[in-house]
């Protein structure tokens, strides 16, 4: 039982390892999903407000007289097919002056091949595009391409008439990121890269949320303008780390009461596996015990009834009563373990039921003395203290005489010499119960062990000294059967100085 019992808890230990690694895995997996889709939507409200911005530059342009302005931008396959054509025509109008400030082409090719050709002129020719005249289709990846370009190829063109407004874009882009949930404070830069390689460049205009400095962790989402990508907004902000696990706190929670529960369960599972360890152990003490203590009185009384029959006892009256007497307290003795094992045995049936009926205290007490003072090999004194004389319980009789019955004896068990046992029983109106202590003066109970006496088959361990002899099982009957009649029992007690046991019956029996 114990190899089995380590290997089932390395089993759930191992499980529990398993479950958690690949939990924490999947969650993983699916904050960098979220977190991509966080970031492609910073990305979306960039483009959305750059392509606002454009749009109010135009509106202001057709309010302002004095300046007007024409961009053509056309898109479409050429060469069969295979090539992506895009080009742009920026007319600027001032004064009754025409001018053709900018005519700029982009193939783009299915070999993801950009060529470009920048031409500057006063020809105020018409630009022809060709596009693909039959079977025109177009996958996701050309359709974004070819909507990338136009784009582009629009801020191209205006940018030629009007510059970008770099705090209007602002002003826009944050209503863009409330939309999303994503405000946060931020910094927008304009920057013009020099050089084709995209290495340097200089700063056109710059922008930040009051008070906002970006940290070393920040980071920062770029996206290209132009045709020529040239010219690029910047936007700095704090890692979105704590963003995603705000989307994520359904997923979080549920998974954490998740593993909580698989935790429970199993630990459940080891106590309970425990429990049923302990109590395989408890009980084969218990079998070996009383198969022990079950030999001796049939041993002794077979024994006695033996030299009756072989040695002419009957000749000598005196000797034949000492064996008489002898096998009468041995077959007593075996008797009363019957009784016990059986009353433990009946108890444990779930439709057991008890009878309750007005139980006079001073009545049962008197009896058990006498009884007591009649068996009892050592000096016994027991004292009785029940106020008022008359003082009765609501309980099952018989019950309730063995319940007093089992204090006395674990009291006369466990005294040294002398025996002195004190009964007193009240009644607390306003607790509305009725209380009975036995106290003695024996061998007392440690106080880390008092916890687990009323635990089926358990003894102190110290309680096989002095030839005391039992199962276990009285103070466990006690307290079942305090439960049944809807009470309690409790013990205090003091190590070589006393113990009392306190029984708490509801006054008038109630429950």
């Amino acid at each position: 039982m114990k190899l089995s019992l380590k290997h089932i808890v390395w089993l759930v230990v191992c499980t529990l390892i398993i479950i958690f690694n690949y939990q924490s895995h999947w969650l993983l997996s699916v904050y960098h999903t979220q977190k991509e889709q966080v970031e492609l939507h910073i990305l979306d409200a960039m483009i959305g407000a750059d392509i606002s911005e454009m749009m109010h530059r135009v509106e202001m342009m057709k309010a302002d007289p004095t300046k007007s302005g024409n961009i053509d931008v056309s898109s479409g396959f050429v060469d069969s097919g295979d090539t992506v054509l895009t080009e742009v025509k920026t007319v600027y109008e001032a004064k009754d002056t025409t001018m053709l400030v900018g005519h700029q082409s982009l193939i783009y090719q299915n070999s993801y091949k950009l060529m470009k050709n920048d031409t500057e002129t006063v020809n105020t020719s018409a630009v022809a595009v060709m596009s693909k005249e039959k079977g025109l289709e177009l996958d996701m990846n050309d359709f974004k391409n070819m909507s990338t370009n136009i784009r582009r190829a629009l801020h191209s063109g205006l940018d030629k008439i009007s510059k970008v407004d770099i705090h209007d874009y602002d002003s826009i882009l944050d209503k863009q990121l409330y939309m999303y949930n994503l405000y946060r404070p931020h910094r927008i830069q304009l920057v013009y890269y020099k050089d084709s390689l995209l290495r340097n460049y200089i700063l056109v205009d710059e922008t930040q949320t009051n008070g906002y400095r970006p940290s070393k962790k920040a980071k920062t989402y770029t996206y290209y303008t132009d045709i020529d990508s040239m010219l690029q907004y910047r936007l700095t902000m704090e890692p979105v780390t704590f963003v995603v696990l705000r989307q994520m706190a359904g997923i979080l929670s549920a998974s954490f009461i998740t593993l909580l529960i698989l935790i429970g369960t199993f630990v459940y599972l080891l106590r309970t596996l425990y429990k049923q360890k302990t109590l395989d152990e408890m009980k084969s003490d218990f079998t070996n015990n009383i198969t022990h203590e079950l030999k001796t009185p049939i041993a002794i009384a077979y024994a006695a009834n033996d030299a009756m029959l072989n040695f002419n006892v009957s000749e000598n009256p005196e000797k034949a009563k000492e064996y008489l007497n002898i096998s009468q307290k041995q077959l007593k003795r075996l008797g009363d373990m019957v009784e016990q094992i059986l009353s433990v045995s009946m108890e444990q049936r779930k439709n057991m039921e008890i009878h309750k009926e007005t139980v006079s205290i001073k009545e049962t007490v008197q009896t058990l003395i006498q009884q007591y003072q009649l068996k009892v090999e050592k000096p016994l004194s027991i004292t009785m203290d029940i106020v008022p004389e008359d003082l009765t319980v609501q309980a099952d009789k018989t019950h309730f005489y063995h319940m007093i019955s089992n204090l006395i004896d674990n009291a006369v068990k466990y005294s040294k010499g002398n025996v002195d046992i004190q009964i007193s029983a009240c009644e607390k109106p306003e607790q509305s119960v009725v209380e009975i202590e036995v106290k003695d003066q024996g061998i007392g109970i440690p106080a880390e062990k008092q916890k687990y006496i009323f635990d089926r088959f358990y003894r102190v361990p110290n309680g096989n000294i002095h030839d005391v002899k039992g199962y276990g099982l009285g103070l466990y009957y006690v307290k079942q059967m305090m439960e049944k009649h809807r009470g309690t029992v409790t013990v205090q007690s003091t190590p070589n100085v006393c113990t009392i046991f306190t029984l708490q019956f509801q006054a008038d029996g109630q429950d």
